[in-house]
């Protein structure tokens, strides 16, 4: 491909041809009233990708049709059919990653399903593409291996605990509610292997390490004579015993747990009485702490709390105080048993469910439904656990009531707190103060083929409002455009299918291809293998605003969509030319889209033709930096096809400089006017660093203006722009250009 002429932005590798023109959706967004949660991208750049996931209109099959929601979808390229046409036509491209085939929805049914060793892996219960319930580990929250066997017998309810760190841990698997009848399975080789432990009666719940040599496992049991009771192993082996004198009386079954928090350990047991909703009937919730301190194994050393009406999904200690969530909001409870629970401030709890609680030195973060609206996730926030503000951040999605209303587990995992959704949320975030989230992981499921809705398209109409498109069409106000859409999964591959639509008349299969899934299948696989370019190339006919449409893929033209008729053929500049962005599923981000418009006549300036052409980094020519993907070169995680190349280079030295080979193919005709370099700097640790981009020909360098990086995973851009060679400091020739080399400098 070769890049004519470019419109308003540049096509480099990075995000600002979206930012800068407002195409990406900001963390601030307000929808219907309440915030949204920023969307994460597949790069390490958390957030900085467009991703493809939300409400879209069906009055014609496209986002924002015939609605007043300034939302992402249809992007308006200001440019009219007309003034393309008369350019000669025009060429679209852009990167797109493919979902990855199998989809892990982690720690999405309970709470106490996502674990932190404290040095390495997260642990978490996931549902495998096949809906069945699984263990996965992750190094970063957003690559997840699924372990190599699943404990038998868990369900939606599993939890997940690891005593120790590293590829020597224990994991521990059990269940927290539901049946009767669970099981407990652990595994010290990463889930190669499970083995089943010894339960008492019918069910053993939420088994979890104590670094208790008493007591190394701690666990609360059942079985229908004595119901609910503490437990404890001597080993993983060994059978439990029961502690003597601590119990939790009542028939029926319901949730069962227990966890350590702020120096106690805490164990629960509801026995249902078959609502889970307020009012509740029949229902009681019992709880018992007892210091770290002290002997589990003693019933003197565990203390009562007073017993609630309602289930109890979590609690946790904070500052002198009990604060458990569950039907009904939030609630709080000094340390005497004297004290009744009382519910939280701050927010109408009514009937809505919070499930999960967690809690640094100063703050309590909580998720569960919102009050409003309980289809829809809400986080919360306290400082003293009596009152609480609601943050209004959710996910845009459809949740079930039965599984989790939006979130479904919050921890804090020693530095940041870390949340997870629901089955039909599927997200997983952190914040290091529980009111800014940074989403990083986020695999949507639902995936559509066939219909001009996930269509990676071109479109022509007029926006009569912020986000309100009006399409253009031959019949019934219908759309008229040339696309992709992304076909089913193979094991092995993926295909894909130029379209065009017309009016109302259905889409026209214009050709298929087949693209290969990296080898092993993609569900663990980078985004970058996962990532293709698609390209439309528009060349004008004879009959004003009609082109004749060619699609390409990688580089490679493999065939002509048609002939297209974009707007009347009276149009003198009315009907614009919009981009399509699917949200159904097919692709998770599209990044560096670029529109071109033909060398045509009239594509003339005061200068002549102004043509721009990519400088690519092609390899390394000085390495001083560290890259943060051993396997992967210095340039091409500087200079590969996504956003920061999912990794990144990175020093702790002054002066460090990375030197990287550039090339360029410059037709004979031409004549070079200017060079320019451009890069993304972050701070990778605590104190904050500068750096600068530049130009380096034969030992004579020119560099940017030195820029400060001010926070991890938020980019700082520099760029230098040269209309002189630094070799020579005249205009720069062709021979210039092709021996310069660009370079990338920690200046502190």
């Amino acid at each position: 491909m070769t890049l004519l002429f470019t419109e308003g932005f540049e096509s480099v590798v990075d995000d600002t041809d979206i930012t800068r023109r407002g195409w990406m959706r900001a963390s601030a967004t307000n929808l219907a009233g309440a915030g949204v949660l920023g969307l994460p991208s597949r790069t390490s750049l958390s957030g900085r990708g467009l991703m493809l996931r939300g409400p879209y209109s069906s009055a014609a099959g496209l986002p924002n049709s015939g609605t007043t929601v300034a939302d992402f979808g249809m992007i308006n390229t200001k440019q009219s059919v007309y003034g393309l046409w008369q350019l000669g036509g025009f060429s679209f491209g852009t990167y797109a990653t493919f979902n990855k085939a199998s989809v892990l929805q982690i720690a999405p049914g309970d709470t106490m399903q996502i674990a932190y060793d404290g040095a390495q892996y997260y642990w978490a219960i996931c549902i495998l593409a096949s809906g069945t319930i699984g263990v996965a580990y992750s190094t970063d929250l957003m690559s997840w291996t699924v372990t190599g066997a699943t404990p038998s017998g868990q369900s939606i309810n599993s939890t997940i605990a690891v005593a120790g760190s590293g590829s020597s841990a224990t994991i521990i698997v059990s269940n927290k509610s539901g049946s009767t009848s669970s099981s407990a399975y652990y595994s010290t080789n990463m889930g190669v292997t499970w083995t089943a432990m010894s339960v008492t009666g019918t069910s053993q719940k939420t088994v979890i390490p104590t670094g208790i040599s008493a007591a190394p496992y701690l666990a609360v049991g059942y079985s229908s004579a004595p119901g609910f009771r503490i437990f404890y192993y001597s080993s993983l082996s060994a059978a439990p015993t029961m502690v003597s004198g601590v119990n939790m009386t009542g028939s029926g079954y319901g949730s069962a747990w227990c966890k350590i928090s702020n120096g106690y350990f805490i164990a629960t047991a509801t026995i249902s009485g078959g609502a889970t909703t307020l009012p509740i009937s029949g229902t009681t919730s019992y709880a018992f702490y007892c210091p770290v301190s002290a002997d589990p194994t003693v019933a003197a050393n565990w203390t009562a709390l007073p017993s609630y009406p309602a289930f109890i999904n979590d609690m946790v200690r904070f500052k002198n105080n009990w604060v458990g969530v569950g039907y009904g909001g939030i609630y709080i409870n000094g340390s005497s048993t004297s004290n009744a629970w009382v519910v939280g401030s701050g927010v109408s709890w009514s009937t809505t469910t919070v499930w999960s609680i967690a809690a640094n030195g100063s703050m309590l973060v909580a998720v569960g439904q919102d009050p409003v609206s309980p289809a829809l996730g809400a986080i919360y926030t306290s400082a003293d656990g009596l009152s609480w503000t609601k943050q209004n951040r959710f996910i845009l999605s459809t949740p079930s009531a039965s599984n989790g209303n939006g979130f479904s587990n919050v921890t804090w995992d020693g530095q940041r707190f870390v949340i997870t959704g629901a089955t039909s949320n599927n997200v997983v975030a952190t914040s290091t103060d529980g009111i800014a989230w940074t989403p990083v992981y986020y695999p949507d499921h639902a995936e559509a083929t066939g219909a001009s809705a996930s269509m990676l398209a071109l479109f022509s109409g007029s926006q009569s409002a912020a986000g309100v498109y009006t399409p253009w069409g031959t019949a019934s106000g219908n759309c008229v455009g040339a696309g992709f859409v992304a076909g089913a999964i193979s094991s092995n591959s993926r295909t894909i299918t130029a379209y065009t639509i017309a009016g109302n008349a259905a889409l026209t299969n214009s050709g298929t291809t087949s693209i290969a899934l990296p080898t092993g299948g993609s569900a663990n696989a980078p985004a970058s293998s996962l990532t293709h370019f698609y390209e439309l190339i528009a060349t004008a006919t004879a009959t004003p605003n009609t082109f004749t449409v060619q699609w390409a893929l990688d580089g490679v033209i493999l065939g002509t969509i048609g002939t297209l008729l974009l707007a009347p053929s009276t149009d003198t500049g009315a009907s614009m030319l919009f981009i399509n962005l699917p949200r159904t599923g097919n692709w998770v981000m599209i990044d560096d889209l670029y529109l071109t418009s033909m060398a045509g006549g009239n594509n003339a300036g005061q200068l002549g033709p102004i043509n721009v052409l990519p400088w690519v980094i092609t390899g390394d020519a000085q390495v001083a930096m560290t890259p943060s993907t051993a396997s992967t070169s210095n340039a091409a995680l500087s200079g590969g096809p996504l956003s920061n190349s999912e990794g990144y280079v990175s020093s702790l030295v002054t002066g460090a400089q990375d030197v990287y080979n550039a090339s360029v193919s410059i037709p004979a005709n031409y004549s070079v006017c200017a060079v320019q370099a451009e890069a993304y700097f972050t701070k990778n640790g605590i104190v904050s660093a500068q750096g600068k981009v530049g130009v380096v020909n034969n030992g004579k360098e020119a560099d940017s203006s030195t820029v400060t990086a001010l926070a991890t995973g938020a980019p700082t851009f520099a760029s230098v722009l040269l209309e002189n060679d630094p070799n020579t400091n005249t205009a720069w020739t062709k021979s210039g250009v092709t021996s310069a080399h660009i370079a990338v400098t920690k200046a502190n």
